[in-house]
């Protein structure tokens, strides 16, 4: 994922995602964007970290500093002492090692004895590429701007708030859902309908009887408020559920052509149970999707998804008003 980064390229990353995942007062300690300019005294980069203590009713503020090494293969042992040298005289809360690779087995023992030897004040933690890939996965954002490519491996490419829905998906009700589907913007409303109407339209029954003049957005909201007043937030699930794994199939680059044939199959399947003639919402929903199936397009769309909706339904529970219940027995 970081081959194609420079060490300094490799810092500037690193700095971009502690600022994403916010952490403050972020300051890169080279001296010039050059690779030859080393960080001063053996760090890279300091920052802090603010946390708000219930106990003292006070923020509390640690200084981490972070060292960084982009290394293709195991980061030997003597490249860690010029931060921990300089970590033990200055004291910070933190020192956080983020390896573009991994540490070697010897480099992982040094500091086992390190810290049993020394017993240092602060906490040494060290981030991996796997750790490291799951937080820039989380911020599209930087991963297109410093052009890094992910594994074709599918499980790569799942969002934080979908994996979390998978996990433990929390009671809903269509007003909820609508208020989640509400925050994505027009362009993306339409996409991700025009992917379900197909979905819905193809699993109707009743798609003779369906009045085609309404939008597909419409139609489809519509017969999913249908689903969730009969089988509450079963249906609200599955939507759910349906559009990220759609979105997120159309966005790992050896499923795009079997999306394309699904597609074409779709089509063909509403013409035929249509007597030969596509409705022009359908014609229009297809062609949508067919010009779609860009890998980079289509997971920008998927995480945006996940990060507003997604993150919208799992941040507001839907808790029912026993109350009403209970007077209306009363």
């Amino acid at each position: 994922m970081f081959d194609k980064l420079s060490d300094t390229q490799f810092e500037e990353f690193c700095m971009s995602l502690l600022k994403l995942q916010g952490l403050q007062n972020v300051n890169w300690r080279k001296g010039t964007d050059k690779d030859t300019s080393p960080a001063d005294n053996g760090r890279d980069i300091e920052c802090e970290y603010h946390r708000y203590d219930n106990i003292l009713q006070r923020t509390i503020i640690e200084k981490w500093f972070i060292e960084c090494k982009h290394y293709k293969n195991g980061v030997p042992p003597e490249k860690l002492n010029g931060a921990l040298s300089w970590a033990f005289s200055e004291r910070p809360n933190r020192l956080i090692i983020m390896v573009s690779g991994f540490l070697s087995n010897p480099c992982k023992e040094y500091i086992k004895k390190y810290i049993s030897e020394n017993r240092p004040t602060f906490f040494i933690e060290i981030w991996e590429k796997p750790n490291i890939e799951r937080m820039a996965r989380k911020h599209p954002e930087i991963i297109r701007k410093y052009n890094l490519e992910l594994s074709d491996n599918l499980l790569n490419y799942f969002n934080y708030y979908h994996l979390r829905y998978i996990d433990n998906a929390h009671s809903s009700c269509i007003e909820i859902l609508q208020e989640a589907i509400n925050k994505l913007t027009v362009e993306e409303r339409n996409i991700i309908f025009s992917i379900m109407h197909l979905y819905y339209i193809c699993c109707d029954d009743e798609l003779n009887n369906i009045n085609h003049n309404i939008s597909y957005e419409q139609y489809t909201f519509d017969k999913l408020k249908q689903q969730c007043y009969m089988f509450g937030n079963l249906s609200i699930s599955l939507f759910v559920h349906t559009a990220c794994n759609v979105l997120l199939g159309m966005a790992n680059p050896s499923k795009i052509e079997k999306a394309i044939d699904l597609n074409n199959d779709l089509k063909v399947k509403i013409s035929a149970r249509c007597e030969g003639k596509l409705p022009k919402d359908i014609e229009q929903a297809s062609s949508c999707n067919t010009y779609m199936f860009d890998k980079d397009f289509m997971l920008n769309i998927y995480n945006n998804f996940c990060d507003k909706a997604v993150k919208h339904l799992l941040e507001n529970p839907y808790i029912p008003d026993m109350r009403i219940k209970y007077y209306e027995d009363k």
